[in-house]
């Protein structure tokens, strides 16, 4: 081969090694970054999706303490309101019997009414009577409107943890990152084996590019010597 021909080959292989060296180390500083940001990302999902897991496990597990401490307490109420009505219920019988008394109180002997003097005191001892037994059926009513309330809170929260729990499953059976990214991890290994080859064939293309540069001026050199 003559010298030009050597020269133009070398200059040719150089140039195509040159050019493929600076490609294949861009390449590599675009795929290697990216690649350890997905996994860095899995591992953060994974750990997100765990906080995210215990979190909605504590919420549905308040929502169903908060739905039975509530029912306590509508049975609380149950239990108040009962006695409620039983207190207004006595109270109104007392008052009846009172009047009942006071109405007694006139009774006549020989023309004379010896206990007229203590009707007065038993008609407002009835009148208060009946007075206690109202307040006692407003404190029953509005206690058992606290009930109807308690109820729907109860069936709210239920409700809550019901959606919390559906929340938990669907969470939990969203797919794993990282199981993902480990499956990725024999491609990026070929994938970068890969470049780091051609990286090496680059190379080589610019070793015989100077190769024959450096045949090329051997004649030369022995013209001179001759």
């Amino acid at each position: 081969m003559s010298t030009r021909a050597l020269r133009l080959l070398g200059s040719a292989l150089i140039g195509y090694g040159l050019a493929g060296t600076v490609l294949l180390a861009v390449l590599v500083g675009m795929v290697a970054p990216p690649l350890d940001e997905v996994a860095e990302l899995a591992d953060s999902v994974g750990e997100q999706r765990s906080a995210a897991l215990e979190a909605l496990d504590e919420a549905a597990t308040t929502a169903r303490e908060t739905a039975i401490a509530v029912r306590n307490v509508d049975s609380s109420l149950a239990q108040a309101r009962a006695a409620t009505d039983r207190a207004a219920g006595l109270s109104a019988g007392v008052g009846r019997s009172m009047r009942e008394l006071a109405a007694a109180m006139a009774i006549d002997v020989f023309g004379i009414q010896p206990l007229i003097g203590l009707a007065p005191s038993f008609e407002t001892s009835a009148g208060n009577l009946d007075l206690l037994a109202g307040d006692l059926t407003a404190i029953g009513l509005a206690l058992e409107g606290s009930r109807t309330d308690s109820q729907t809170v109860a069936a709210g929260m239920d409700d809550l943890a019901g959606a919390i729990g559906d929340l938990r499953a669907s969470v939990a059976a969203s797919p794993d990152l990282s199981q993902a990214v480990a499956a990725l991890e024999p491609l990026r290994v070929g994938l970068l084996a890969l470049l780091a080859w051609l990286l090496v064939a680059a190379l080589g293309c610019v070793v015989a590019g100077f190769a024959c540069w450096w045949a090329s001026r051997q004649p030369e050199r022995g013209a001179r010597l001759d």
